[in-house]
């Protein structure tokens, strides 16, 4: 939710509904058109980091930190659910035979 309200935020900031969340070369890269950033338009807070025809895409301070979040999140899910699916599994081989 936090990722799809700072959007629309940038969406309003730039009054441009085109704007969209792209995952090319990273994750959550703000995909602005370039007539919003030619120039000296680019906000100073924006990163680029990946351009396609017509448009580029950028990374913030606030997308860094929320993507890090998200990615200490994910590790945190995966190290939890790695010890109970092995049990499951481990559990499962020893009555093999029921299953069989």
């Amino acid at each position: 939710m936090e990722l799809e309200d700072y959007l629309v935020q940038v969406k309003s900031r730039f009054k441009d509904r085109r704007i969209c969340f792209s995952h090319a070369k990273m994750r959550y890269e703000i995909e602005l058109p370039e007539e919003h950033v030619s120039g000296n338009k680019k906000p100073k807070d924006f990163e680029l980091t990946s351009t396609r025809k017509g448009y580029q895409r950028f990374h913030t301070p606030f997308l860094k930190d929320t993507v890090d979040r998200l990615e200490r999140a994910e590790d945190t899910l995966k190290n939890a659910l790695s010890p109970f699916l092995t049990a499951i599994f481990r559990n499962f081989h020893q009555m093999k035979q029921i299953w069989l």
